[in-house]
């Protein structure tokens, strides 16, 4: 038999079927065979199956009317277990949808949607918290020559709506600026900025072909100041790169100038994180200027991509500048970074532990002062540790425990603490505080700490070197004549 084919009917539709078959399978002088079979799943009153073993190939056109006969009856009475298989459109039908899809939206007008709000980072990016900008007017233009369609102006929640605009048209959106726009696209569609996109018109957004409505076409605003920023770290390899766990450094002196370094526009000093941030008054060329602490130096400059790198050069000893165009559409940025290395890093971090929230006049008040080493593998040579006793505590006393290698000089002491320690990498030296709460003159106890790093040495974190902490006093603890409330 050189070939055996089947195909599963209904056997309702059994007997039509085989007779048909029989009838065709003759012409070419065909055997075959009836054959009862169980149903999927086992199930009894199984289908009929015909199996169709040539001996002689039948003529070409029998063999298509047989195979045309028996596919339809596969497919009309398949058993229902058996899965459906779609065919994909042709092509011409694929295109003939999509341009029936493209008419309908060409039928009816559309609208345009979002919010205006104040993006005082200036990264492009609508967060939690940041203020949405009310009464902020927006325009509707035709993209082709500018012509203004209509006009809006922001609700109270800062959000705008365009109705009823022409299907098949090309518009744009402006609104003006108060210092200028945030960096376009920086974030997903729902909660990026849209405007200042198209450098032709930078007060507008790129061009929207209506054949649908858009949403979330929002504008990112610097309402009052258009920023240079924002990020100065100690490299600690000097590779020029901002890596894991490289720190920003904190107390570093930054200056917006003109080009030819002439006028000071504006002046910050880095915080704990490292970030700062420049205004800048105008659509101009700028130098951004670095004051470098002293025993630093600049890390190579353009060594990573644009938010990872150093952008400083040393123009002379102790200064870096990095040159800037504020373009017209005055788009705040924020990849103005600067990479430091030092001779001899270190970084004494000093922090109160255990403070209670709330001093009981006439009783125990117990808290630590922790002085640490964050720096590896470089050791603090001469750290000056001071603790004054604040006022309204009396009969202090403290302990010293020391850890990594560090020594107290000293393991019990009273009073203040006005000492200078040394700190080998990552050792640390806590003082465990006790004195009495005397009879409150105010509302709460201050208490604070300083860290003086001395010698060649320079603290790459200074904001570290204070600690500040705050108890509040039980007013209902102590009588008017001062007698404890017990």
């Amino acid at each position: 038999m050189k070939a055996c084919k089947w195909r599963e009917i209904s056997s309702k539709f059994a007997r039509n079927g085989l007779r048909g078959a029989k009838r065709r399978a003759m012409a070419g002088r065909w055997r075959r065979r009836v054959h009862n079979r169980p149903a999927p799943g086992g199930k009894a009153g199984g289908r009929r199956a015909l199996q169709v073993c040539g001996l002689h190939r039948p003529p070409c056109s029998t063999r298509r009317r047989m195979s045309a006969a028996v596919a339809r009856l596969h497919i009309r009475h398949r058993h229902p277990a058996q899965e459906t298989t779609m065919r994909p459109l042709p092509a011409a039908a694929t295109i003939v949808w999509m341009a029936a899809s493209l008419l309908a939206g060409l039928a009816q007008a559309h609208s345009i949607s979002g919010v205006a709000w104040d993006d005082p980072e200036g990264d492009g990016v609508r967060e939690p918290g940041e203020v949405l900008i009310a009464s902020k007017r927006m325009t509707l233009h035709r993209h082709v020559d500018g012509l203004e369609l209509a006009a809006v102006s922001t609700d109270a929640d800062g959000a705008y709506r365009f109705d009823d605009i022409a299907a098949g048209q090309t518009v744009r959106l402006c609104t003006r600026r108060d210092n200028g726009f945030s960096p376009t696209h920086a974030a997903p569609d729902d909660v990026d900025n849209d405007f200042g996109d198209d450098p032709a018109n930078p007060t507008c957004t790129g061009a929207f072909w209506m054949t649908r409505s858009f949403e979330h076409v929002d504008a990112g605003l610097d309402a009052y100041d258009v920023r240079v920023g924002n990020f100065v770290w100690h490299d600690r390899n000097g590779n020029g790169r901002q890596d894991a766990g490289e720190a920003g450094i904190d107390d570093v002196l930054l200056e917006l100038r003109s080009a030819d370094g002439s006028l000071l526009y504006d002046s910050d000093h880095s915080i704990g994180t490292g970030s700062y941030s420049l205004v800048a008054p105008v659509a101009a060329t700028y130098q951004v200027r670095i004051l470098l602490p002293e025993g630093a130096a600049l890390s190579p400059a353009g060594a990573a991509d644009g938010l990872l790198d150093s952008d400083f050069t040393l123009a002379a000893p102790g200064i870096g500048v990095h040159e800037i165009v504020m373009a017209s559409n005055l788009i705040s940025t924020n990849v103005v970074d600067a990479g430091l290395v030092f001779a001899n890093p270190v970084d004494a971090a000093l922090a109160f532990v255990g403070v209670p929230a709330l001093a009981i006049p006439g009783s125990d008040m117990v808290w630590s002062v922790r002085l640490h080493n964050n720096v590896e593998p470089v050791a603090v040579d001469s750290v000056r540790l001071r603790v004054p006793v604040p006022a309204g505590l009396g009969d202090v006393e403290w302990e010293c425990s020391a850890a990594g290698g560090a020594t107290c000089g000293g393991s019990a002491g009273s009073g203040a603490i006005d000492r200078v320690f040394s700190l080998p990498a990552g050792s640390e030296l806590t003082f465990g505080f006790v004195a009495r709460v005397l009879p409150p003159a105010g509302t709460h106890l201050v208490l604070t700490a300083t860290a003086d790093v001395g010698g060649p040495q320079h603290d790459v974190r200074p904001s570290n070197n204070e600690a500040r902490a705050r108890a509040n006093l039980d007013p209902d603890a102590v009588f008017d004549d001062q007698f404890e409330a017990r």
